[in-house]
């Protein structure tokens, strides 16, 4: 056996745990051994000094005041919940707002009268020509430009929405794990 092993099976080899194969491994190896014997001695300095200490009583309220500071980590948590909700429904109306707006506007346009032909019109004819463009490009076209600079703007898009939403993550886990920081 080895010293590293038999430091591994000392702690048990004091308690009286080891099964009797290993127990005999272990003493075999401290009959040979000065180092693990130290060892040994200064595990059980270690267990008769620990043995003399008086425990310490635990604060009579202490159980009382962890579960104050739970209770209040959580209703901080709840608050800080609540205002974010609120907050997200005042977004998503401002949003709505401005969405419901813009579709007030292009309808009394399209309502004029002669608005709506002409627009359609010029709608049908922009969309079939970029449509024909951009799925049949030649070697010297221009719609090559188009394709690469969407992969791009998609690619570095999502990117950043999925960095800043780790970033997130990331904050939200350690508030989680470390309340007592912030």
């Amino acid at each position: 056996m080895t010293c590293k092993k038999t430091a591994y099976w000392l702690q048990l080899y004091i308690d009286g745990r080891l099964d009797p194969a290993r127990h005999t491994r272990v003493e075999r190896h401290l009959a040979a051994c000065p180092t693990c014997r130290r060892e040994l001695a200064l595990l059980e300095c270690v267990g008769t000094v620990a043995g003399e200490r008086a425990l310490i009583a635990e604060p009579a309220d202490l159980t009382q005041r962890v579960l104050d500071r739970v209770a209040a980590y959580e209703a901080h948590r709840t608050a800080r919940a609540q205002d974010w909700l609120a907050g997200a429904a005042g977004r998503a109306a401002n949003w709505r707002t401005v969405a419901l707006a813009l579709v007030v506007l292009v309808a009394l346009a399209l309502l004029q009268p002669g608005n709506a032909a002409a627009f359609t019109d010029t709608l049908s004819r922009h969309l079939e020509s970029a449509y024909i463009l951009l799925l049949t490009p030649g070697p010297d076209s221009i719609s090559w430009g188009v394709w690469g600079a969407g992969g791009l703007v998609a690619g570095a898009l999502t990117i950043w929405l999925a960095r800043a939403d780790a970033s997130s993550g990331v904050r939200r886990a350690i508030s989680q794990r470390l309340p007592q920081l912030w």
